[in-house]
């Protein structure tokens, strides 16, 4: 309180100092005169004016263009208390500018009272038009061109060079990666025009080395998630090229330093998560799936699956109570010992079986046998090569094995390119093949396997495809037979139901929080008022987390959050309780708690030790609203069916009129579905 009288003949030796928020007090005055007290010889009433200088204090502007540019000097710091009335707009070919977003929430201006360092990420809208759309797809095909090109792709990069070629000059300037082009069919310009070498062209996706074809397989991943999920992902966990991502991913280090990394960044993208599932029913959202659909790596996806499950079977991870050696019950384990089957060969590896040694000393999609480049006349061509599932019948001078087969050099003049002509061996197929159905038989005899009519149909459709030989090469055959009899007892009891679906659009973030903590009140009996309280009371709810997971409905709904925290790269120590959760077991829960408070409010939890999860940008949200890498979730009222008991009777499940499983509710479920039960003995 300052005083507002002064005694005559006395004065005022101090002054009050006043303080005014962003502002420097200079002093009072009296007639413009600056005082610092009052004169004791002053008798009368004075008024004392105060001066200040304004403190201006710039704070920074970071901007985060997701693949866009300024045309001209964008701002990078604003005024304190004064804000920034126009925000710049960037520009990116084929893409219109929605906004920038602070926090997720979308601004126009800063404002002047925010008064703090901040980061505007801006946010695009794709120009739907022809060209654009031509323009997209050129982009992604030249993404996809082979790594390491050989002579075997002169008709795929002719075919993307026709479609560039084919645009007009400016529209050839919104392809951002021709350069990549050009520089591949300059390769094939070089192979053609080097006739001091030969040329072997031994067929789609064959490598003359293990090391080369894992060059191969993970090139061809990496632009396959650049192309399909875009680069902006690879570029948050330091992959900014394709030698990163193979280093990456050939960083196995004997149990050491990243063995795992590789599951990590690119774990979710390697296939959709699919119990019992086959290749035939990948999207093309995973790169396995990719492949399929593209008639890529055709004999070394099923080696891989292979090979999946004798290394987990072989080092005893695998067995009866989990579902470990079938390569699609997760996308994370098989992404790392794909890479793991690349570090080791027969001689390093610790699991030495008679079937993994030969998986290691004969790969899939490997010609062994050494070929000479040099052109010398006379040579004698080498016909002692070897190739899984493949016999070697001779070379050719063309693609088609028209006329007759080439021995020998005879003419050095001229570019010589051979064609390797190959043959089916039947024998290896079929060990293979039949090897491949004892795998899917096994799997389904894992306690957490998901068996029905349609898993088991699966195998009964690889059986029946079998050669007469495959067929006897089974060693399972009557574990499948247990299987469809039980599901013709099961079909026998089925009583029809009939159920009603209500279908609804994706929901907002804001209606998805509020649902959680609905379901978790409703499930638990708590009475959470915020998902804040499970971040700050998370020790207090480990018991209520049990609880609400191990509720199927609950599990149902919400598994999918446990997976998007899965895929992060979160602590050692939070993985270990997503998969006490995953496996119904208790435990120290407060981990999985506090992350998914974290994860639902976008909060960034990456200084937290247990966490180590940045769950602040933009693409926690969307992860949650659009579903994450390998586990597609459609946000709906009754996204999945509920379990309804009868008395006397055990329930199976759903099935539709062709019977197939139904589990969940989507845009093309038919209302009228079978629930098929058990009759439980009297």
């Amino acid at each position: 309180e300052a005083p507002n009288t002064y005694q005559e003949g006395v004065g005022l030796e101090t002054l009050p100092e006043p303080v005014k928020e962003g502002y420097e007090f200079n002093g009072w005055y009296l007639n413009n005169e600056l005082v610092t007290s009052i004169d004791k010889d002053i008798n009368q009433d004075i008024t004392l004016v105060a001066k200040w200088t304004k403190i201006v204090k710039y704070y920074t502007i970071k901007y985060v263009l997701n693949g866009g540019r300024f045309d001209e000097e964008a701002p990078t710091t604003y005024e304190g208390g004064v804000g920034l009335e126009t925000l710049p707009v960037p520009i990116k070919a084929g893409y219109e500018f929605v906004g920038w977003f602070l926090n997720n929430e979308l601004i126009d201006k800063i404002d002047p009272n925010l008064n703090k360092n901040v980061t505007l990420s801006g946010r695009w809208a794709k120009v739907e038009n022809e060209s654009t759309k031509q323009v997209d797809e050129l982009i992604k095909l030249i993404n996809l061109l082979p790594y390491n090109i050989t002579y075997t792709d002169k008709e795929q990069i002719l075919n993307v060079k026709a479609l560039y070629d084919s645009l007009d000059d400016d529209t050839k300037t919104l392809v951002t990666n021709s350069d990549v082009l050009n520089e591949k069919w300059q390769v094939i310009l070089d192979i053609e025009n080097n006739i001091s070498e030969i040329t072997y062209v031994l067929g789609e996706d064959i490598a003359l080395s293990k090391d080369e074809l894992f060059v191969n397989f993970f090139s061809d991943f990496y632009f396959y998630i650049k192309s399909y999920h875009g680069s902006a992902y690879l570029e948050s966990k330091g992959i900014t090229s394709v030698e990163k991502f193979i280093a990456l991913a050939g960083n196995y280090n004997a149990g050491g330093g990243n063995m795992t990394e590789i599951g990590y960044v690119a774990g979710s993208y390697m296939l959709k998560k699919d119990i019992n599932g086959i290749l035939a029913n990948q999207p093309e959202t995973g790169f396995f799936g990719y492949c399929y659909k593209n008639n890529l790596y055709v004999d070394l996806l099923p080696f891989f699956i292979r090979f999946f499950a004798y290394w987990r079977i072989d080092e005893r991870y695998a067995n009866l109570n989990n579902y470990g050696a079938d390569t699609f019950a997760e996308s994370w384990a098989p992404t790392v010992d794909i890479a793991k089957f690349f570090y080791y060969d027969e001689n390093t590896t610790y699991v030495k079986t008679e079937r993994m040694l030969d998986c290691f000393n004969f790969t899939s999609n490997v010609v062994y046998g050494d070929l000479p480049t040099q052109v010398e006349e006379g040579m004698i061509l080498p016909t002692d090569l070897k190739l899984r599932g493949y016999v070697f019948e001779g070379w050719y001078d063309n693609p088609l094995y028209e006329g007759d087969k080439i021995e020998k050099i005879t003419d050095t003049s001229k570019k010589i390119i051979l064609y390797a002509k190959w043959g089916i061996d039947t024998k290896v197929v079929d060990k293979d093949n039949a090897a491949l159905v004892d795998v899917y038989i096994y799997n389904l005899t894992t306690k957490q396997a998901n068996v029905t009519k349609q898993t088991v149909q699966y195998v009964r459709d690889m059986y029946e495809a079998l050669s007469t030989n495959g067929k006897s090469l089974v060693t399972k055959y009557n574990t499948l037979l247990e299987y469809e009899n039980k599901f013709k007892d099961q079909f026998t009891n089925a009583l029809n139901i009939s159920i009603t679906t209500n279908i609804e659009e994706k929901f907002d973030i804001e209606f998805i929080r509020n649902n959680f903590m609905n379901d978790f009140n409703t499930t638990t009996n708590s009475s959470i008022s915020s998902l804040n309280d499970l971040i700050t009371k998370h020790y207090s709810y480990m018991d209520e987390m049990s609880k609400f997971y191990s509720n199927p409905a609950m599990r149902g709904k919400w598994d999918y959050l446990l997976d998007v925290l899965y895929i992060d790269d979160c602590y050692r120590g939070l993985k270990t309780q997503i998969n006490r959760v995953k496996k119904n077991e208790s435990g120290d829960l407060e981990y999985v708690t506090k992350a998914l408070g974290n994860l639902l409010l976008s909060i960034d939890a990456s200084s937290e030790s247990e966490i180590l999860v940045d769950y602040s940008t933009d693409s926690a949200i969307n992860k949650i609203i659009n579903g994450f890498g390998t586990y597609n979730m459609t946000f709906t009222t009754e996204s999945y069916l509920p379990i309804i008991n009868i008395d006397g009777y055990e329930f199976v499940g759903y099935y539709d009129e062709d019977n197939n499983l139904v589990t969940k509710i989507t845009e093309n479920t038919k209302s009228n579905l079978v629930a098929v039960y058990n009759k439980k003995d009297a």
